[in-house]
């Protein structure tokens, strides 16, 4: 039986962002059901056909970005 080390998620795809509306068939599915502007959880497979065919671009996810504070971040804003 496999056992994920403490905190780690089971890996569930990748979340894309349709930036230009898809056309054609991959893997007997079609693309048109993939709206402008949506957001969808994709395998990571198809993300990369998407991505790579220029039809959508990898959607960050809450968890993924940086919890850092702006008001922390160590650069000078000041002149």
């Amino acid at each position: 039986m496999l056992r994920l080390a403490d905190g780690l998620q089971p890996y569930s795809g990748m979340k894309v962002r349709i930036i230009r509306r898809p056309t054609g068939v991959v893997d007997g599915m079609s693309l048109h059901y993939y709206h402008l502007g949506q957001a969808y959880e994709v395998s990571s497979e198809l993300a990369e056909y998407l991505v790579a065919s220029g039809f959508a671009s990898i959607e960050m996810r809450r968890s993924n970005r940086s919890s850092r504070h702006p008001r922390n971040d160590r650069r000078s804003v000041h002149p």
